[in-house]
């Protein structure tokens, strides 16, 4: 097919309209085996300071022994809850190192980076300065 010169970018735009990409998302709820929920033990909580100011807290949770758990069958690996001045929740870093952070109307938490504790509090909190964690005489504050 010979298209003269002009025609040519709109036949080309035509083809490329056409060759779109197809996604399939599929989603499956977990069996009620899997969606347990799971209780945690405040093992241990950090006053976090910036520049001399209160900024937040940070507290370490674990679960607890479960009568019902099979013999050798894992836990749930230790978490902290990262909080602001007031005790609300602002995020969590898991066993792994993985920093979370909640948004207010959003259906999941927000990846905000890897690292140390330190390293994850700062991202939850927002903070670019050094920040120290003081720990706290009682887990309860």
């Amino acid at each position: 097919m010979n298209l003269p010169r002009a025609n040519r970018p709109i036949a080309l735009c035509a083809v490329l309209g056409f060759a779109g990409c197809v996604v399939d998302r599929t989603e499956q709820i977990a069996p009620p085996e899997q969606n347990q929920p799971v209780i945690g033990v405040n093992e241990a909580s950090w006053r976090v300071t910036s520049d001399g100011e209160l900024v937040g807290f940070v507290r370490r949770y674990a679960t607890r022994p479960d009568d019902q758990a099979a013999p050798g069958e894992a836990g749930v690996g230790p978490w902290f809850a990262v909080q602001n001045p007031w005790s609300q929740e602002l995020g969590m870093i898991d066993e792994l190192g993985r920093a979370w952070r909640l948004r207010p109307h959003r259906s999941g938490p927000e990846w905000v980076g890897t690292g140390t504790i330190v390293d994850g509090v700062a991202e939850v909190l927002d903070l670019s300065g050094e920040i120290f964690l003081e720990p706290l005489e009682s887990a309860d504050r």
